[in-house]
Order: structure tokens, then sequence, then C-alpha cells
């Protein structure tokens, strides 16, 4: 077979793999454009913040997956202070706890970070007492305010409004000022105006999951979109097909010699109607047989939990915890460790830098709080056990070696070693126990000691 015969059918092959993967796909170029999944299923192209608003307030598997990061990350607050000496309050650090205490800025940025993943990003509005206008707030701040209040925005109430422009400014590509809509919204993310031009220093921008964008990131309900969609047919068809399936389906036979005037086949279709749609237990019939057909009902659970399960996979949430079902699971568990690892690693790379560094270091600009030689935030490790995890692992613990003390196990394991490579216990622990293990040994008898008793 000459070359050119083998690289013609080389070239067909790899043109009628490309075809059969295209038609398994059923990317939209194929079959002369006929076939587009997103529009047989019922996808949008692509999402718009209110269709992102409306899945956050109405559907509550959307408003798990936009809190579940930030509730984990903020169910312990971070420990910000200037003088790690716990016995010494600074100015800096007495200011920031009289801050809390009036206006819940922490709790403020926990609400901030559930809002950014809405839409590409929130804001919080800070709220100076340097302006008697409602124009006075698209200027910049200057000189030492007062913080009166704090207000935070997702993306369907703001608009950047003006960019910086001017490539040799620090801030060249970053938003300049912002359109804020004051007044409340409903639930599609529409409502009264009240419309604001603010500027820049006077808001708090963040946004999660940022790739080629500081100032845009991805919603976080974007990669499961269509799963939303798909769970909200299962769920409203599983209660349809109940509606419909637990009560008998109907079939309708009509007597072949019954003569029916419009009226009477308009009475029927009324009665019909109520029968199905508003449960009315009868239905009156002329020149009609009513015949019993059998309903199945299918039970959707498997369906359900295949569709949570890629969830909870594409953002890395050990399933049971998307669910928040990790009752009864002791600290140190390797699926809650990676989880709390991820936690963590969110706290110190995200959290600290983008959004309680640039709040605080605002205040400390703007003369909110007093300025610092320099300061910490840090944040508690959650791989560490609390009470409940403490008090099951020590009755694990007790129980335990009670039973090597009251067994003959002492004899196929020396208790310092039972002690530090099956409890865990430190070998500080252990000398510090040593006399109590020294005595526990001598009472412990050998093979030798119960030949001589016999």
């Amino acid at each position: 077979m000459s070359s050119k015969n083998s690289l013609a059918i080389l070239q067909n092959s790899v043109t009628a793999v490309r075809s059969l993967w295209g038609r398994l796909l059923g990317q939209p170029e194929m079959y002369d454009g006929n076939r587009n999944i997103n529009k047989a299923c019922g996808y949008p192209e692509e999402p718009t913040n209110q269709e992102y608003y409306w899945f956050w307030k109405r559907f509550g598997l959307g408003k798990r997956i936009i809190n579940i990061y930030p509730d984990e990350c903020w169910k312990v607050s971070p420990y910000i202070y200037e003088d790690p000496d716990p016995d010494v309050e600074t100015q800096f650090e007495k200011d920031l706890k009289e801050l809390d205490e009036r206006l819940s800025f922490l709790s403020r940025l926990h609400r901030l970070d559930r809002l950014s993943g809405v839409g590409r990003f929130g804001v919080m509005y800070l709220g100076f007492d340097d302006v008697d206008s409602v124009e006075g707030v698209s200027r910049p701040v200057e000189g030492k305010v007062k913080l009166l209040f704090l207000k935070v925005f997702d993306e369907t109430r703001v608009e950047v409004g003006q960019w910086v422009t001017d490539d040799k400014d620090p801030r060249f590509g970053l938003p300049l000022a912002y359109t804020i809509t004051f007044g409340e919204v409903n639930a599609t993310g529409s409502g009264n105006s009240n419309r604001r031009t603010v500027h820049w220093s006077r808001v708090i921008h963040f946004a999660d999951n940022c790739e080629d964008s500081d100032v845009y990131g991805e919603p976080r309900l974007r990669p499961v979109y269509n799963r939303l969609i798909d769970l909200r047919k299962i769920y409203g068809g599983s209660a349809e097909m109940f509606w419909l399936g637990a009560r008998p389906s109907i079939g309708f036979e009509m007597d072949p010699q019954a003569k029916l005037e419009a009226e009477d086949v308009e009475e029927m279709q009324d009665e019909i109607e109520k029968f199905i749609n508003d449960l009315q237990p009868y239905f009156k019939l002329q020149g009609v047989k009513a015949n019993a057909i059998r309903t199945m009902i299918k039970e959707p659970t498997k369906f359900i939990d295949a569709h949570l399960q890629f969830i909870a996979t594409t953002y890395e949430v050990p399933v049971r915890v998307f669910l928040g079902s990790e009752v009864g699971q002791l600290a140190g568990d390797k699926d809650d460790e990676h989880w709390n690892s991820r936690v963590g690693g969110r706290q110190i790379t995200t959290l600290t830098p983008r959004i309680i560094r640039p709040t605080i270091d605002r205040f400390i600009e703007y003369g909110v709080v007093a300025t610092p030689k320099q300061y910490t935030v840090e944040w508690q490790d959650l791989n560490t056990t609390d009470s409940k995890d403490r008090a099951e692992v020590a009755e694990i613990i007790s129980k335990a070696m009670k039973d090597y003390v009251e067994s003959d196990s002492a004899r196929l394991m020396h208790p310092e070693i039972y002690l530090r490579d099956v409890v865990g216990l430190s070998d500080e622990v252990i000398r510090a126990n040593r006399e109590l293990i020294e005595g526990f040994e001598k009472d412990v008898p050998d093979d030798e000691d119960e030949e001589d008793e016999e």
C-alpha cells in the first residue's frame, strides 16, 4: 500500500472518530446544527446575574452552594492583634474591638464574602460622616473621618461606573467609581432605584474565584448551573408525579351510541379538570365510561444523589459536609482534615489579604482606628479538636486502657509501647507518668510466677 493511500485512510479514520464524538457529545455544529444540548435541555448559554440571584433566593441548594465556603471559613473569627501578649491591649486593638462591638464589622465581612459569590463580585459601602449630600459620596474620602455604618451589596445592586485609565496610576484598570442601588430589591433582583455614584475610597470590593481579572470573579453557581436546573426538574417533576400518580389515572371511553351537545362536552371537561387539578374526588360524565389506569410512581432519590455528588465533587466538599450530616464524626477523620485544610487555606490566602487587610488598612488610613506599628491576622487551626470531640476521644481511650489493664495484653505488649504507639501519648506524657507505669509493670504476673503458684 502506498504512503499516499495510508495517509488517506488515516485521515478518514480521524474524521470518522471526530464525527462520532461530535454526535455523542451533541455539539451544535453536528447534524447541520440541528442538535444543541443547551437548547434541548433548557440551559441558558450564559446565565444572567438575575438568574443567579433567583437561585440564591428561591432554591435552597443554590444558597447552600453560595454560603458553604464563607460559613465554614467564618465559623471562627480571626484574631487580629498588634501585640502578641494577651495581657497587653494596644490602642489599635481597643479601637478595633469597640468598632466590632458597635458595627459588627467582622460579621459584615462574612456577609460580603457570601454576597460576592451571588454574581461576579460584592462590595461593602463605608458610611463615613464627611458628606452632607447625596452627591458627596462621589468624592474621595479625605482626612480623618468617623465610620457611621456599613452596608453590603451583591452585584445585582452594583455596577462599575468608571475605571482608572491612567496607566501610571497604581490603581490602573481598577474601578474609580461605582453606581450603587441603595433601595431594597425583590427576589428577582429588581426594585426601587435610589442609585448613587460612589467613589472607590468608600467601598471595599471583593471578588472570589478570580482568574484573569482582579475585579470580576466567577459566580459560585456558574460551574453547576445546569445541574441546578436539572434538580429543579427532578424535584418539581417528582412532586407533580406524586400529585398525579398517587391517585389512579383515568381513561375515558366514549360510548359510540352517545349523542352529546357542545355544552355537555364542555361541562364534562370542567369536571375532569376539577378531578385532576382541584382534587375533587368525583366527576359527572354522560355517555362516557371512565376506566382506571394503573399508575407507577418512580423513586427520584438516586437521580438526586447523583447530582448532589457531582456538585459536591465540583466544589471539592465532602458530601456529608455539603449535606450538613457531619454529626457523630470524630475530629481527625481524613475527610475532615482535608476539608479543614481547604477552608484554612482559603482563610489565609483569600480572606486575610483580600477582605480583612484591605478593610483594616482603610480604617487606619482614615483614622477610624489608631495606627499600629504592624498587626497580625491569625486564624484558629480548624483541625484542633473541640470539647465534644475531646470528650468522645477521652471516653474511647479510657475504655481501651481499661481493657488493656484488665486483660493479659500487657504480656504481649510493653505498657510504654502500648501507650506511645497505640494510644498515641507523647514521650513527655509517658515520662511524667513513669512511676505509675513502673508500678503497673510490677503488678503484671509473668509465666514463671504462675508456674510457681501451681
